[in-house]
């Protein structure tokens, strides 16, 4: 598949069945993010069927929480926005969606902010008040790229001795935008909501979450 966008392409989010296609995303993303020595999901994960990564991806789909991110035709990004998530967040009231399993292909980057704009404006369509994530505590850049999109570390949690930072941003207050703050997701000059420019920054994934997603 040619991976050369125009200067300016149409965004859109849509539904996605087609696991495959979002594990090669994330699959593509894993193995670059261990050549950048951060950590995330380990190559391999959503390579096998019998691997950690493919059934979560299925169980996405079977609940309609699995999507895919385009620019025109090019499949993008792989979402998962989930209605709970009841292993970070157990005791949390039924007012929020959860963002899990989210990667953006290099030739893609720069969409990050715009999925997770996407992301709050589907949790304010549904009536949530949130959007909640969870980011490896000793992740320093990737949380602070989704501090600049907005989100709030509200607490801290821990699964098979790792440590995890717990982030919601409201979905009913305006969008924040921070100019310059992320080294992972720095856009190009002519990225407007709905088009992306073809110009993204150096880098291939916006946010990567932890070991458990």
């Amino acid at each position: 598949m040619s991976t050369d966008l125009p200067a300016e392409s149409a965004f859109r989010v849509e539904p996605s069945e087609d696991v495959e296609l979002n594990a090669s995303i994330l699959e593509e993303v894993a193995a670059w993010v261990a050549l950048e020595g951060l950590r995330a999901w380990r190559p391999g994960w959503f390579a096998y069927p019998d691997g950690p990564g493919i059934p979560r991806l299925r169980r996405d789909a079977e609940s309609g929480s699995l999507y895919i991110a385009l620019l025109d035709d090019f499949a993008a990004a792989s979402i998962s926005l989930l209605d709970n998530d009841p292993l970070y967040w157990p005791d949390a009231a039924d007012d929020a969606l959860y963002l899990h399993r989210f990667a953006v292909r290099r030739a893609a980057a720069g969409i990050g902010r715009l999925a997770v704009e996407w992301t709050i404006e589907e949790s304010r369509r549904r009536g949530r008040a949130y959007v909640r994530l969870d980011c490896l505590a000793d992740s320093p850049r990737i949380c602070r790229y989704y501090e600049s999109c907005g989100f709030t570390r509200i607490g801290d949690a821990k699964m098979d001795d790792v440590p995890l930072f717990l982030y919601e941003r409201h979905a009913l207050g305006a969008a924040p935008w921070v100019e310059g703050s992320s080294e992972l997701d720095i856009v190009g000059p002519n990225l407007q909501k709905g088009a992306v420019s073809g110009d993204g920054d150096p880098f291939s994934v916006t946010p990567v979450h932890g070991p458990e997603i």
